[in-house]
């Protein structure tokens, strides 16, 4: 019986003639000759049995619970330091999708998120201008030369885009200028006389001219039809 205790990790195990299974608040194993009787009766109580079991396991539960929060912790200090990568990656990703490649301007995306957020607020006017032959010039002098020009228009047109006034280029030869619907605010004249002078090339000064078509919107208008009547007013 001693090594049985020893075995199971058990302490105060008594033996009881008979079968004394019944005996309340013990643990019992019982003892049986050939014919199956029962001959002999082991008791132990069963905190015995936690306390030893608890003083065996303790240490490895403890181990695998401190191995574990030492890799959870591992793994929040490896993600808070990769957030912020995380972030700046999405708003530069952000920051691309919205502006245009050739003249580093806002692109026709950001103008229409632009609008948006104007017309709740009240009326809008919506400059859209085009270059007149623009094509021909590109075909003839190559898309370098058509860049060129391009963000010579763009930066041109950017001293005319201050305080609430909002420039795009809505893709192609054409770009946009928002502004709320006031009547210090028809840009028209300011637009024709930014065409007035040569645009400075590689090839040498070349002159445009450009059609401007306006469109007025009142507030809560449609975005999407504030553009369209522009564009068919150009």
């Amino acid at each position: 019986m001693d090594d049985f205790a020893r075995r199971y990790g058990l302490a105060d195990v008594h033996v009881h003639p008979g079968d004394a299974s019944a005996e309340p608040d013990q643990a019992h194993v019982t003892i049986r000759d050939e014919a199956g009787v029962v001959v002999a009766t082991g008791d132990w109580p069963p905190a015995a049995r936690n306390a030893a079991f608890a003083a065996e396991i303790g240490p490895l539960v403890l181990a695998a619970l401190s191995l574990r929060l030492g890799l959870a912790l591992h793994a929040f200090w490896r993600s808070s330091r990769q957030t912020p990568s995380l972030v700046e990656s999405e708003q530069r990703a952000l920051e691309a999708a919205l502006r245009d490649v050739t003249t580093g301007l806002p692109n026709r995306a950001h103008m229409d998120m632009r609008l948006q957020e104007m017309l709740p607020a009240g009326g809008v006017r919506l400059h859209i201008v085009g270059l007149d032959r623009f094509k021909v010039v590109n075909e003839t002098f190559g898309a370098r030369i058509g860049d060129e020009i391009l963000r010579a228009v763009a930066d041109l047109l950017a001293t005319l885009a201050v305080a609430d006034v909002f420039l795009a280029r809505m893709g192609g030869d054409e770009f946009a200028l928002a502004c709320p619907d006031r009547p210090d605010q028809d840009l028209c004249d300011a637009i024709f006389a930014t065409f007035a002078d040569p645009f400075a090339t590689s090839i040498g000064p070349r002159t445009l001219v450009c059609s401007v078509g306006t469109a007025i919107a009142q507030r809560g208008s449609p975005a999407v039809e504030l553009v369209r009547r522009a564009d068919l007013a150009l």
